[in-house]
């Protein structure tokens, strides 16, 4: 069963189903996570262990979480084995935040900034690739089912 925690807020469960994997392999994302709580290693250990993904989004908004904290949450998880749990988004759906509107970022923030960001402070290959790639193909591996 799902912490109370997870149903308040701005973010919440997305997914279907109220387990970590349903029958049909859908699993919850706890996502945009960063409005919702601080960088607290261990609340969000005790959610992966539940079997969620974390969706970090909103890199480049530093009134949400600054990058360098998702970089620290990213990099802690995956030293806790959680790597394979995290999911990234820009949260750049708004016009105001598109770059052919006079936005200074964009949809391509997190793949042209963040991306080589954790390449530079050491982050392993594997990691990127999981957290760039194949989580969200494992993710959303239910769709196509």
């Amino acid at each position: 069963q799902h912490a109370p925690e997870l149903r308040r807020g701005g973010g919440g469960i997305v997914g279907r189903g109220d387990r970590p994997a349903d029958d049909d392999g859908a699993r919850p994302a706890l996502a945009p996570q960063p409005r919702v709580l601080e960088p607290d290693v261990y609340y969000l250990s005790t959610v992966t262990e539940m079997g969620c993904y974390l969706m970090f989004d909103g890199t480049n908004r530093v009134k949400y979480l600054p990058d360098s904290s998702r970089e620290m949450l990213i990099r802690e998880l995956a030293a806790k084995g959680y790597g394979t749990q995290i999911l990234l988004g820009t949260d750049s759906g708004k016009k105001s935040y598109q770059k052919a509107y006079g936005a200074g970022s964009g949809v391509d923030y997190d793949m042209t900034v963040f991306g080589p960001r954790l390449r530079a402070s050491g982050v392993d290959e594997e990691l990127i690739r999981d957290v760039y790639i194949d989580n969200a193909r494992e993710f959303f591996a239910f769709l196509g089912s």
